[in-house]
């Protein structure tokens, strides 16, 4: 009986434990793929967002050119009055060849629909259709007869008889602001699901509400956009593209998304954002849902469906499962001896038991490193750090089992990754000079048996002889990998909602650009077209058009470059570096009348990753800014310094007239979220990133000091940024 009873202690106390683990376990994976998932779903709305933005800006360009050039005002004016229906034909031909080639080039930028309208809502002139024309948009298209009746400007999704898109329906005005009808300048949904291509490979559906046409229409076949009923509901209809394969979207979509029609369905009614795990689906196990509003009614009637397919999910499902299975079988094996010490305790000799629970209390301090999460080192004073003992927890750090360290088949010293063993080997010596038998190394990254990256935190003891001398180290190891990606994490956000400031800014940089181009372009075909062309003015005119161009090219390239983000090891020219990010910046500086100061030698050349440093200047730059727009009726200066300090090392300094900072912020402006500014405007980021993108990427230094100074006969004082990089990146293998 007192047998039975002790079993039904134990299995009751093992199913109670092996439960409580379970659903942590569970917990701790819903959590994990809640943010993945979340994290997928902001990342389309950015993408949706900035694509919106970027329409905007290029559709009013496109509208103040339109309404610059000479005599489209003159004929709207009377379009708006004439009936005569041949004197109406004349005018709309006339307008056509007007606008032709303009019509052809902003096609080719992804323009859809180029459209005029009288204020009765009779189209004038399709310039993609010019065939078609006399027809009474009333009741047809809201958004035109919303301009139409008030007068302003209509933006956004809507549908048509043929085809649907992102229109902007702006109204005219002549110099007398005499109402003249509107103007349609519209993308297809085709442009932004390329659009999502480009930047992010993200493969999308664009889903139509069935019941946003007439019923017939999904067969006519003047549909200017080819439908098929949706994978995804059966209330929406597939908008088809050369992106898209009728097989691979709807038949096989279907069938992985079968189980998964009443969920969809669900949240579709909700009119609100949402994302899909669909761990069956080999290609696409993440899919990302984000209304679109129809432009007048603000109704939900089409969506954006983004496929992505995220590995990291099925590690941790696998990890999941794998914890759950070595949990019960730990605990069944403790099961097992629990049950075998209890009823043959009274066979063990008295000796034999003080050993074994001597054993017992060694096994069970190493059991909390082989069963737990970190690792226990022991290695020797030696070139290759031979390792002495490791726990069996290393196995799930890095993947090499704890008979592969022992029999010397690896050791530590391969483990860690090749950029950060100088820092960890310098930690290693600086420590063991030390009086104290204890040092911590800076968090530092370590190259798993699968070839993965981790990072971790070293806390390492120095063992000793008698004499002194160093015997070996002991050393407990935590994987801090998930809080790192979680500060990357809010690093890349960070960076994408400045990506909105720059755009910003460079759209405003590029109007007098465009501007220039446009007047030289018409002022040639004007002089041509009155015979006043003067052939000698004709390469200045073109010399003033292509260095505009050029322009705008660099600044694409630019911005191409640091938005890509590429991690490249390579020899760089920083007074290039530079002049990169000060185009990039360029728009910044203007906006705040900030003057910028070079004192930079030339044909100084490093080597190291250039992204990351050009990362490092915007940073410090917007730290200066933001401290420089408050000065009032002040000069705002910023100072760029690059010197040759010595054979070996770099220094470029960013100086300002910001007044300085606070002496008790001086020593954390490099901790992680430590921020001068108000919530609202900082994350407290920049400077930490900063920081480890030049100690740990770039293996140089970075310093902050208030410092006073004389420009031009006049004192000043700011702050002070000071980095030093080595000319050659050490690389060991």
């Amino acid at each position: 009986m007192k047998r039975n009873s002790i079993l039904v202690y134990i299995a009751v106390s093992f199913f109670m434990i092996f439960t409580l683990i379970f659903f942590i376990n569970q917990n701790n994976y819903a959590q994990k793929v809640g943010l993945i998932l979340e994290s997928k779903l902001t990342k389309l709305e950015t993408h949706y967002t900035i694509f919106m933005y970027n329409q905007k800006v290029l559709t009013d360009n496109i509208l103040d050119d339109t309404m610059s050039i000479q005599n489209v005002v003159e004929i709207l004016e009377q379009a708006s009055k004439e009936k005569n229906d041949v004197k109406l034909s004349l005018l709309r031909d006339e307008l056509y060849r007007i606008l032709a080639t303009k019509y052809s080039y902003i096609k080719a930028n992804g323009i859809l629909q180029y459209h005029f309208i009288l204020p009765n809502n009779i189209s004038f002139l399709r310039m993609h259709k010019p065939s078609k024309y006399g027809d009474d948009l009333t009741n047809i298209r809201q958004d035109i007869e919303y301009v139409n009746k008030y007068k302003t400007v209509v933006r956004g999704f809507s549908n048509g008889r043929t085809a649907h898109g992102f229109r902007n329906v702006y109204p005219i005005f002549n110099k007398k602001n005499e109402y003249l009808g509107a103007i349609e300048i519209s993308f297809s949904s085709e442009s932004l699901q390329n659009y999502l291509i480009n930047l992010s490979n993200l493969h999308s559906h664009f889903l139509i509400d069935k019941h946003v046409f007439d019923s017939k229409a999904w067969e006519r076949d003047d549909m200017i956009l080819k439908y098929y009923p949706s994978a995804e509901n059966k209330n929406l209809m597939f908008h088809v593209t050369p992106n898209h394969s009728h097989e691979q979207c709807v038949v096989e979509n279907g069938k992985n998304l079968k189980e998964f029609q009443d969920e969809i369905k669900i949240n579709l009614e909700k009119n609100e954002k949402f994302v899909l795990y669909v761990p069956t689906s080999k290609d696409s196990n993440v899919i990302s849902f984000y209304p679109v509003k129809q432009n007048v009614t603000n109704k939900v009637v089409a969506w954006i469906a983004a496929y992505e397919y995220v590995a990291l999910l099925e590690e941790i499902k696998r990890q999941k499962n794998y914890n759950i299975m070595w949990s019960f079988i730990i605990l069944l094996v403790i099961a097992y001896f629990i049950n075998k010490l209890l009823f043959q305790h009274h066979l063990i000799k008295e000796n034999e038991k003080k050993l074994i629970e001597k054993t017992h209390e060694q096994e069970t301090l190493l059991s909390l490193f082989d069963k737990g999460a970190t690792v226990l080192f022991m290695w020797s004073n030696d070139a290759n750090w031979s390792v002495e003992y490791v726990s069996l927890s290393v196995e799930n750090l890095l993947g090499y089992t704890q008979k592969e360290f022992i029999d010397k088949k690896i050791t530590y010293l391969s483990c860690i990754h090749q950029d950060d063993i100088q820092k960890v080997s310098d930690e290693v010596q600086k420590g063991s000079k030390l009086q104290n038998s204890f040092f911590a190394h800076e968090p530092y990254r370590v190259i798993t048996k699968d070839k993965r990256e981790k990072w971790v935190l070293d806390y390492t003891t120095i063992l000793r002889y008698e004499n002194g001398e160093i015997k070996s180290f002991v050393g407990y190891i935590l994987d801090i990998t998930e809080q790192k990606n979680k500060e990357i994490l809010l690093y890349e956000q960070s960076k994408l909602a400045s990506m909105g400031e720059m755009i910003g800014n460079i759209a405003h940089q590029w109007r007098q650009p465009l501007s220039i181009i446009s007047t030289s372009a018409t002022g040639l075909q004007m002089q041509y077209k009155f015979g006043l062309l003067n052939s000698k003015d004709i390469p200045k005119t073109c010399a003033i058009i292509n260095e505009n161009a050029q322009y705008l090219s660099q600044t694409i390239d630019d911005f191409r470059n640091f938005i890509k983000g590429e991690r490249v090891l390579k020899e760089f020219d920083l007074s290039k570096t530079v002049d990169s990010f000060i185009h990039l910046v360029g728009a910044s500086i203007k906006s705040n009348n900030i003057e910028v100061i070079f004192d930079l030698e030339q044909n100084l050349f490093i080597t190291g990753y250039e992204n990351e440093l050009k990362q490092c200047f915007i940073n410090i730059f917007n730290n200066a800014k933001d401290v420089l727009k408050d000065l009032k009726d002040e000069q705002k200066l910023f100072f760029i310094t690059i010197k040759e300090e010595d054979k070996d090392s770099i220094r470029i300094s960013f100086k300002d007239n910001g007044k300085g900072i606070p002496k008790k912020s001086l020593e954390k402006v490099f901790e992680p979220y430590f921020t001068t500014k108000h919530k609202s405007q900082g994350t407290g980021l920049g400077l930490h990133m900063t920081y480890n993108m030049i100690t740990t990427g770039m293996q140089g230094k970075i310093s902050i000091n208030n410092v006073e100074y004389s420009y031009q006969k006049k004192s000043y004082k700011g702050a002070e940024v000071v980095i030093t990089l080595p000319k050659t990146y050490i690389t060991i293998t």
